[in-house]
């Protein structure tokens, strides 16, 4: 046989044995991997996000999202739990979030990928290309809404009989860049059966923020008042104004502006006049969630001759009895400095009651 030949047939018969030394090799060092990942225990799921706090403790998870200066992530261990976000020094997204950002920030090249209003941005650091203070909200999509319906009154009789009828309600709605109050109350009241008191109230505002404290806020504000012959009082308003804070568990807001207000006394003809005006709108729970401290101020200072003042206010303190019902204490003040012939210019109520609240 040549030596071509044998060279041949050496190569056909070992070729075979290599080919199953290969498949045997490969086979170890599977299970060798194997074995090192049964072995050893994982310490993060790759699908968790891990959050780094300020004080170095790690938390992992997955994140559902931020709003109001507060992250919320759900844990193996601990359930879902809720972090301030003040408190934070980093984040590592298993998967790139969606983060809305305040208006009032210039948000670098280098921060995300632009998505609307939103950046899609795979980490999160205290002094990375986008600050965490810049970030409004993570995942928010869902509007919130909060409001409470009060009813209270009181009946006295013996030496004197009288009786009082209040009913209110409120609804907040907010949601990125919008903010929507609307408001009723209604007050009756006898004594030693006259009518002592009956007016009402409707109220609507809507407030567009400019930037991360800036606001434009339209107003419409509805009065009746039989009692001080009050057909109808109706004024609107178009102000700027500011936020010191807007968070879930308390706000504070400002406003100065223009408004223009429509009046008629009976038996006198309607006015219109214009007018400056002013608000103030804070609420405040207290820790626990348990107490809510509240007041809504409003002013006007008409521009004619007369240059009347009036003010609207109510403040008070509802506490959570069982569930959605709280114990309502409330103290309403209404001041005008020109009131019609004979009454008075101060009109004041105490009002205990009942609230029913939602917040979600």
């Amino acid at each position: 046989m040549s030596p071509g030949g044998s060279r041949f047939l050496f190569l056909t018969r070992v070729e075979p044995h290599r080919r199953i030394e290969a498949s045997c090799t490969r086979v170890v060092f599977w299970l060798v991997l194997m074995m090192m990942w049964v072995g050893t225990p994982a310490q993060v799921d790759a699908k968790d996000d891990v959050v780094i706090l300020k004080n170095g403790d790690r938390i992992t998870g997955k994140i559902r999202s931020m709003e109001s200066d507060e992250l919320e992530i759900a844990t193996q261990h601990s359930g879902t739990i809720k972090i301030g976000w003040g408190e934070i020094q980093h984040i590592q997204p298993a998967e790139p979030l969606s983060v809305t950002v305040h208006r009032d920030v210039e948000i670098p090249e280098e921060a995300g990928e632009r998505d609307g209003d939103h950046v899609i941005v795979k980490e999160l650091s205290a002094d990375g290309p986008l600050p965490m203070e810049y970030v409004k909200s993570i995942g928010v999509t869902a509007p919130y809404q909060r409001g409470n319906f009060n009813l209270g009154g009181n009946h006295a009789s013996g030496n004197s009989n009288t009786s009082a009828l209040n009913v209110s309600a409120t609804y907040i709605l907010r949601q990125q860049w919008h903010r929507v109050q609307m408001s009723g109350k209604f007050n009756r009241g006898e004594a030693n059966g006259e009518l002592a008191a009956e007016n009402g109230s409707l109220s609507a505002s809507y407030d567009y923020l400019l930037s991360r404290r800036f606001f434009i806020s339209g107003q419409i504000l509805e009065e009746t008042d039989k009692f001080q012959l009050l057909t109808l009082r109706s004024t609107t308003t178009l102000a700027p104004g500011y936020y010191f804070y807007d968070r879930a568990d308390r706000t504070l807001s400002i406003g100065v502006g223009p408004s223009l207000v429509y009046q008629k006394f009976r038996p006198e003809p309607s006015t219109v006049v214009p007018s400056a005006s002013w608000f103030v709108h804070w609420y405040r729970d207290l820790p626990g969630g348990r107490v809510n401290l509240f007041h809504d101020h409003k002013g006007y200072r008409d521009l004619d001759d007369h240059g009347a003042l009036r003010i609207d206010a109510q403040q008070g303190i509802r506490v959570n009895i069982y569930g959605d019902l709280s114990f309502n204490f409330e103290y309403d003040i209404r001041f005008n400095s020109n009131p019609v012939q004979g009454k008075k210019e101060v009109d004041s109520s105490i009002i205990f009651g009942l609230s029913y609240g939602f917040e979600r």
